[in-house]
């Protein structure tokens, strides 16, 4: 067993539970006597005339305080009413989901402000206790999916309800059959992890001995007796006493243990660290994805009403050195950069050295190209190059200026 300061015993720690199952699987009764106090409503007197109507489904916040020898805890009992109990129960799944991300939800909005709200309250699920009927000899389907889903969101505890319905014999079997299809899905529950090597041997041992014994097989209250004082803690029969709290006949004092003494700091632990981070990497992530979708759309809806290719968003800006602070933006596929820049590098030394100031707009050109159309005059005159003594084009300051452009357009001679 696990270590419990004393401090968090005379505090009372806080610990939010979620309980779920069908009506049948006795789970109200089981929390009732977990608490040792009515706070889960049984309903052992069924209308006959109701009985046909279906539950609606619900979800109820019960608070309890519960105080024993060695602990103390603000409990709050989270019951999911009705679950399981519809014909159609494809929607029993999100009723259940959505509340777990509600409450990371709240944490992760409070953890971005700039200012944090210092009373605010925690309402994340640090455990789900998850009732399955016994009947059958496996998982059901629904039962499978259930636990699929909510073991991404939480600690999941599967207990089997109403346990002395089974012989030692029938209550091992069906507890391996269900390990087993736990493993073959790969869903994840609370486990009880440890490490041998960090971990000290008492707690090693204790933890295989808890996991050994899952799921926990445990049974409600005996009939007959007084619910209000819980003193006797046993189901008489003709054929024996099933007594609740005995290890031999039921996993009820390991339960109790579990949630409010040597585990509840780690299932606490558990829920901040590891379901809440991975809950809020995947909300970052799809918020990221969606961000950079939504300017990919503005951005292509942009072009398309410019007349614009988007797949050559490349511009280029210079300030010109004059009072106007005038620009010049040159809009230019990576690819055609390096026929661009000689231009830009005589337009520039032409500026420095002549000192012209024009005043001039952006000008955004989609794509530089020299045709015919753009410069007539440079088709059939050579008056605007001249071959220096290595074969090189030289550009005419006046011609330029003249025309009012500062592209360099290359003039091919023979000698």
């Amino acid at each position: 067993m696990r270590y419990v300061p004393r401090f968090y015993s005379k505090k009372g720690q806080k610990f939010r539970l979620m309980v779920t199952g069908s009506s049948c699987t006795g789970y109200q009764s089981c929390i009732n006597v977990l608490c040792e106090k009515q706070i889960l409503d049984e309903q052992l007197d069924v209308n006959p005339e109701e009985a046909h109507l279906e539950r609606p489904l619900k979800i109820i916040e019960h608070e309890a305080d519960i105080q024993g020898e060695e602990f103390r805890v603000a409990l709050t009992i989270i019951e999911v009413c009705g679950f399981g109990d519809m014909l159609d129960r494809s929607s029993n799944f999100d009723v259940v989901t959505d509340y777990l991300e509600n409450q990371l939800d709240q944490v992760l909005v409070e953890e971005s402000k700039i200012r944090r709200n210092s009373k605010f309250v925690d309402k994340r699920v640090d455990a789900l206790l998850y009732f399955i009927e016994p009947y059958g000899h496996c998982l059901s389907e629904f039962d499978l999916e259930a636990m699929r889903r909510f073991s991404k969101r939480v600690n999941v505890i599967p207990v089997i309800g109403f346990a002395n319905a089974f012989t030692k014999e029938e209550l091992s079997i069906f507890k391996q059959r269900i390990v087993q299809e736990l493993s073959d899905e790969n869903i994840q529950i609370f486990d009880f992890p440890y490490d041998e090597d960090e971990d000290e041997d008492e707690v090693v041992e204790e933890n295989k001995r808890l996991r050994s014994n899952l799921p926990f097989a445990v049974s409600g209250a005996a009939t007959g007796v007084n619910q209000q004082d819980f003193d006797d803690l046993a189901k008489h029969f003709p054929w024996g006493t099933y007594n609740i709290e005995d290890p031999a006949h039921s996993d009820f004092v390991d339960l109790k243990t579990v949630l409010f003494m040597s585990h509840l700091q780690h299932l606490k632990f558990i829920t901040q660290q590891y379901f809440y981070e991975a809950y809020r990497t995947e909300r970052l992530s799809n918020a990221s994805l969606s961000s950079n979708s939504s300017h990919m759309l503005v951005d292509h809806d942009e072009s398309k009403q410019s007349g614009t290719n988007p797949h050559e968003p490349y511009e280029f800006e210079t300030h010109e050195p004059t009072s106007s602070q005038s620009s010049l933006k040159h809009a230019q596929s990576k690819s055609d950069m390096n026929s661009v820049s000689p231009s830009i590098k005589s337009r520039q030394t032409l500026q420095k050295r002549d000192s012209i100031k024009s005043t001039s707009s952006k000008i955004k050109v989609p794509h530089v190209e020299t045709s015919l159309r753009e410069f007539p005059q440079r088709n059939s005159s050579k008056r605007n190059a001249q071959i220096n003594e290595v074969g090189e084009t030289k550009v005419l300051q006046s011609d330029d200026v003249a025309h009012g452009r500062f592209e360099n357009v290359p003039c091919t001679t023979t000698k």
